[in-house]
């Protein structure tokens, strides 16, 4: 979801300027990678992400520790 954000923003950013050749690039380059992330959940069923988002549950609580 992070690299989802982090394109959505970059483009909002620049989405009432000319987009520059280097602009390109970094959307190009975010784009591959929320796509390379993203890949497993795409094919993965409604009970496999449950239980994954279950056992996440807890993991904020052990970052902010």
């Amino acid at each position: 979801m992070e690299a989802g954000r982090e394109l959505n923003d970059f483009s909002a950013g620049i989405w009432d300027k000319e987009i520059s050749e280097m602009d390109e690039e970094k959307i190009k380059t975010l784009r591959a990678s929320k796509d390379s992330l993203c890949a497993d959940y795409k094919t993965m069923g409604k009970e496999e992400m449950l239980s994954l988002q279950k056992s996440c549950e807890g993991s904020d609580e052990l970052i902010s520790e």
